[in-house]
């Protein structure tokens, strides 16, 4: 049994306190006096502690860790005491910025990418030091791929970038093309607070933290190559109206009650004799992250133990293949190749449908097109094993290697995106998942007004990460491979550990060519 030849697409690639003592004499008080007024006028084109903000536009969120020129002192200190410098291991002052120019690319178009146009924009007239960022943006994700890959040849990158951490991992190649973000994120002026770090959810946190060969050739470091954005998560579609016409009351929490419904659902609306009609329990689309979301609901991972390489091959994932086989052999299934599966289910052809958040406007417009007025609801993919699973992906904040002026500048660009007032606006445009906990305290009149969206946010203590490998780029198409063949009217669920072998190769041969 051999999956699809897989086609090569790998891209290279902070003030000291004066103390006045009074013990001086009067002579020497007014000869200071003399002297302050001979001194000139201040440069008012030098960075100042108060920032500006476009007329009109929502008070910007100041207390973001950005540091200003001007520090207040600490209310624990005496009168007359000096606080202790900020002490920073990068080597830059306040007035080293100033004015540092910085490119962002990002793959959003619409209104999301006005949305964060607005947001950056912001960042350019409230900045203390006049920092300006200049943005450009690319049709999706797989453009912005290309035009990294062309700028490699002259290593010519922006400033900060948005990518994925597998494409992180790809376009970092020997460790050379991007800086360790904790080098900013522990720095003591400039960095994160352990609080604000702990405030990242630990999964979504530890997962820009990606082995890299050392400098020295002499084995493996690790290295932080991106602060996350937003997440993305598969959830599960369900038409909750139509279960419970069905008789079920509750959406299914194992594997076993899925498989119940979605027969059920099957069976309900194919009685009659007109094959134009007939629905069925689960919408399957291609789709490599929802294989995985099913390895994970049945306990399983695919990530060595050792942390070296893909395993496929195990008892976990074996059995997500029989379930979802058993669902197709039971008529339970639909597979639908088109391009809106969206009014697909709005059209009760599936009981259950896989998608992110980021697909609920569609889903929504589906629904009031169809005039279908049922009620439907998000649920994660039911466990065979500890609870429930989301199988959470998305997109990181990364800084190539530049000037040390201009990648400070480019690390207060991204604290300011990822402080939780402006990741609460941008999450909320996209229908996106946070990233950080106290994000959700911005998010409240949106999670009021839109239940389906606060159902989505509410498993994300279930969420599980892909794999955070460069050669993730291609297993995961090798992945949907083996999805087709699964689900191809010919495979016999004997094959089963064949299949699962098959892919192990497959996988260590990409890992193998990639690393």
């Amino acid at each position: 049994m051999q999956l699809h030849h897989l086609k090569d697409r790998r891209t290279q690639r902070a003030s000291a306190y004066l103390t006045v003592f009074y013990q001086l004499t009067l002579g020497l008080i007014l000869l200071i006096g003399l002297a302050g007024c001979q001194n000139p006028a201040p440069d008012n084109d030098l960075p100042t502690a108060t920032p500006t903000r476009k007329p009109g536009s929502t008070p910007l969120p100041l207390s973001t860790g950005l540091p200003t020129l001007e520090e207040s002192p600490s209310s624990d200190l005496p009168p007359t005491a000096t606080p202790p410098p900020q002490l920073s291991k990068l080597g830059l002052q306040d007035s080293d910025l100033h004015r540092v120019a910085i490119q962002f690319w990002h793959p959003w178009g619409g209104e999301e990418g006005a949305l964060l146009g607005e947001i950056i924009e912001e960042f350019n007239l409230a900045n203390p030091w006049k920092i300006q960022v200049e943005t450009r943006a690319f049709e999706g994700f797989g453009r912005l791929e290309e035009a990294v890959a062309a700028s490699a040849r002259d290593r010519l990158f922006p400033d900060v970038l948005v990518g994925y951490n597998y494409q992180a991992a790809g376009w970092d190649g020997g460790g050379t093309m991007l800086a360790d973000l904790d080098d900013y994120t522990d720095d003591a002026k400039w960095g994160l607070t352990d609080e604000e770090k702990a405030d990242f959810y630990p999964i979504f946190w530890s997962q820009d933290v990606i082995s890299v060969t050392s400098q020295t050739g002499s084995g493996s470091e690790s290295k932080r190559m991106g602060i996350p954005f937003h997440r993305l998560g598969l959830v599960i579609f369900y038409n909750q109206s139509w279960a419970e016409e069905l008789g079920y009351s509750t959406p299914p929490d194992t594997p076993f009650n899925f498989r119940l419904q979605a027969c059920a659902a099957a069976e309900d609306s194919n009685r009659d004799t007109n094959p134009d009609n007939n629905n069925s329990g689960l919408i399957v689309t291609a789709n490599p992250s929802a294989m995985l979301g099913w390895i994970y609901a049945y306990g399983g991972d695919v990530i060595q133990p050792e942390g070296k390489g893909y395993q496929f091959a195990t008892p976990e994932a074996e059995r997500a293949l029989d379930f979802l086989k058993g669902l197709q052999d039971y008529h339970c299934t639909w597979s639908f190749n088109g391009v809106d599966a969206a009014a697909e289910f709005a059209a009760r052809r599936g009981l259950f449908y896989i998608d992110t958040p980021a697909s609920l406007p569609a889903l929504r417009a589906a629904f009031k097109a169809a005039g279908n007025e049922d009620t439907w609801t998000v649920i994660p993919f039911p466990s065979a094993a500890d609870g429930a699973v989301m199988n959470a992906f998305g997109p990181s904040l990364l800084m190539p290697r530049s000037t040390s002026e201009e990648q400070l500048a480019a690390w207060l660009l991204i604290k300011w995106l990822v402080d939780p007032q402006n990741q609460a606006r941008w999450v909320q445009g996209g229908y996106f998942l946070p990233t950080r906990a106290s994000s959700l305290e911005y998010l409240d009149s949106a999670l009021g007004s839109d239940p389906l969206y606060k159902q989505a946010i509410e498993l994300l203590p279930y969420s599980r990460s892909e794999p955070a490998y460069a050669s993730w780029s291609e297993v995961r198409w090798a992945l949907l491979d083996l999805q087709k063949e699964l689900l191809s009217a010919d495979f016999d669920a004997e094959e089963m550990p064949d299949l699962l072998e098959n892919l192990d190769q497959i996988a260590l041969e990409i890992h193998t060519q990639m690393q």
